[in-house]
């Protein structure tokens, strides 16, 4: 039996799925020019130092985005976004756990909208000989397993 998610985040997901589908349906091929002469390297900062608010402080990024490979409006748009996560962030406490049923937690988190943009990610071969995988382990097993820690009850949380 699973929990049902709550209308709030229904429609957070449903915003934050537009948004993501939006920008992707949005992108087109450029062709590349020469990049300007710019005498400054780049540096590989912090994501918390580029984006304040978010304390990720093992994640680098460009001290900021070279010349010629912006505009305004990818600037505007980028700062709408960043105001968007804090005030009305994709991620919210209080939900129901991601159903251990791998079957059943994409049915939750990969809405029909989604998949016509995005291809529905394949389960690896490792896992086709086996049962169907715990989710809990392969989050551990993958290369975001950096960023979970086990809060006081011995749970893993991100």
């Amino acid at each position: 039996m699973t929990n049902r998610l709550p209308l709030g985040w229904i429609i957070r997901r449903t915003i934050w799925n537009s948004i993501s589908i939006i920008i992707f349906r949005g992108k087109k091929a450029k062709p590349i020019p020469m990049p300007p002469k710019d005498p400054r390297m780049l540096r590989s900062v912090p994501l918390s130092d580029r984006i304040p608010g978010v304390e990720i402080d093992n994640i680098q990024m460009a001290d900021r985005i070279p010349p010629g490979e912006t505009s305004l409006i990818m600037k505007l748009a980028f700062s709408l976004r960043i105001w968007m996560y804090s005030a009305y962030p994709p991620v919210k406490h209080g939900l129901p756990q991601i159903a251990a049923d791998i079957n059943v937690a994409m049915k939750e988190a990969y809405t029909k909208a989604y998949r016509k943009v995005y291809p529905a990610p394949k389960l690896p071969d490792e896992f086709h000989h086996a049962a169907i995988p715990d989710l809990g382990r392969m989050a551990v097993a993958s290369p975001y397993a950096c960023f979970l820690h086990k809060d006081d009850e011995g749970k893993l949380v991100w």
